[in-house]
């Protein structure tokens, strides 16, 4: 119950990873603005041809953002639902037969009445 719950949570985790991703590049353009020059009188920055204009810093925060969400979502795939996978029903199904008591496989054969009340001989 526990490990559907965390799925629960990673998926609305992913979820809003990718709604929220016009927040995120305006965030990161909004953080990156100060490397570009700009003529403002309250802002001094030396000029420097190689200076990284607006659309490179525009173009870099979008590709930021997406290998972000690749990252966020190759991680769901694989780390969380695999893992998931395996710890919820691989080991909860391999736990469950070793606290099982064995199966009653030393009777003797016959030494009983059968199912159909005939006795075996």
């Amino acid at each position: 119950m526990s490990l559907l719950l965390l799925l629960i949570l990673h998926s609305i985790e992913l979820a809003l990873s990718f709604l929220w991703k016009r927040d995120m590049i305006d965030a990161c353009q909004d953080d990156l603005s100060v490397l570009v020059p700009s003529n403002s009188s309250t802002i001094q920055v030396a000029y420097d041809p190689n200076a990284p204009t607006k659309k490179q810093v525009d173009e870099a925060c979008v590709q930021a953002v997406n290998v972000s969400l690749f990252w966020t979502l190759f991680d769901f795939l694989v780390f969380k639902l695999i893992f998931y996978f395996y710890f919820g029903t691989v080991v909860s199904t391999y736990s469950k037969e070793l606290l099982e008591p064995p199966l009653a496989t030393d009777k003797k054969i016959g030494a009983g009445p059968s199912l159909d009340g005939n006795k075996i001989s």
